[in-house]
């Protein structure tokens, strides 16, 4: 736990004086957990480039590799997070995060496309479509678990915000949203299979 001073976090001081103790919050030893990142699964997969290779959305080349993002679906951001809710429920008294570093491989055989690193303006084109009101819509054009792939990334490229853009991001939902309903569906049975055995 960190310290400062009297403060530790994720704690509570009990008594006064020399008799006091801390006493843990059960919800701060639970954030305490290190599951394996999604994201870290995705690296597996994916080659981080050296400088001077293009970008696979843009072609733009970048001479260093801080430009460049590690573009991943996002499904699986969704599949840990159903992984995790089930596992309360279906193997409980077990820590979630054991069991999906054990797991957690698997669900990369489900997502729409394979990770691949690109850079950070491209890496942001499908984010504006998961906040509500953007370009001026009251809610959201798809849910947060959805990604674009690379294909659709670059058909968003150099539209002007407003109701070009927001015309090619529902289009580009309303092609995807049967398959990736059907992709959560499958990842929470998969989640369910893998709890259950």
């Amino acid at each position: 736990m960190r310290c400062d001073g009297n403060d530790i976090r994720g704690t509570t001081r009990v008594g006064r004086g020399t008799g006091y103790r801390f006493e843990t919050s059960f919800a701060y030893l639970l954030t305490m957990a290190k599951p394996i990142p999604h994201r870290d699964l995705h690296k597996k997969l994916a080659t981080k480039p050296e400088g001077g290779v293009p970008c696979p959305v843009c072609l733009k080349v970048f001479e260093d590799t801080p430009g460049w993002c590690l573009h991943h679906d996002h499904l699986m951001n969704f599949a840990r997070d159903a992984f995790k809710r089930l596992s309360v429920s279906l193997r409980p008294g077990e820590r979630w995060d054991t069991l999906w570093n054990r797991h957690g491989e698997v669900f990369l055989d489900a997502v729409r496309f394979d990770p691949i690193y690109i850079c950070a303006p491209c890496n942001s084109g499908d984010a504006g479509g998961k906040t509500i009101g953007w370009c001026g819509l009251p809610g959201r054009v798809y849910p947060a678990s959805f990604s674009m792939n690379v294909a659709e990334l670059n058909g968003m490229r150099g539209l002007p915000k407003g109701a070009a853009k927001r015309a090619k991001a529902q289009r580009i939902w309303e092609l995807s949203n049967g398959r990736h309903i059907q992709d959560r569906k499958k990842m929470v049975r998969l989640a369910a299979g893998i709890l259950r055995s």
